[in-house]
Formats: C-alpha cells, structure tokens, sequence
C-alpha cells in the first residue's frame, strides 16, 4: 500500500512486491508469537476462510481454565437468555 499515493487503499501491490509482503508476514509472525494467548480462548489469528463461532466449554484444544471460562460464558448467556425471555412473558395476575 503506499498511501502517499492511494490514500483510500484502493490498489493492492502485494504481486508487484512479493519481497516486502514476505518480510512483513515474517515480521508479523514473529510478534504474534510474542503475544499472550486470547482471553477468550482460541487461536491468536483468526481464520477469515472460517465462518466466525463461539468458543464453547466443549471446544477441542482448549486449556482446562480456557474450559472454565468458556463454561461460565454459556452459563451466563443462559441467564440473560432465560431473563430475556421471562420479560417477553408477562405475568400471570389474579
């Protein structure tokens, strides 16, 4: 990209310069290697050839305190869901 130029990034110039995306995917890779995992969980890149999920309890390749946090993300997402859910209902007067 070479904003002087295309300030609105328009033109990818990624196949009239091959040396510079390599030195910046390597440069890249080296950082991301240098970051701490996502609190989250999950990988620390994301696949965009992948439709987006959720990190669920009983996601594969998940550390035991990633497990934990994602157990208590679906339990709280349960709640809301269910207090949603009793507001949609109204009560039931005599």
């Amino acid at each position: 990209i070479d904003l002087a130029t295309d300030p609105s990034e328009q033109n990818d110039l990624s196949d009239r310069h091959p040396e510079k995306v390599e030195e910046l995917s390597v440069a890249f890779d080296t950082w991301i290697e240098t970051m701490p995992d996502p609190i989250k969980g999950g990988p620390k890149r994301k696949d965009l050839t992948q439709p987006s999920t959720i990190v669920s309890a009983t996601s594969p390749n998940l550390t035991p305190r990633e497990i934990e946090r994602a157990r208590i993300r679906e339990e709280k997402r349960a709640a809301k869901k269910a207090e949603r859910e009793q507001k949609k209902t109204p009560e039931m007067t005599k």
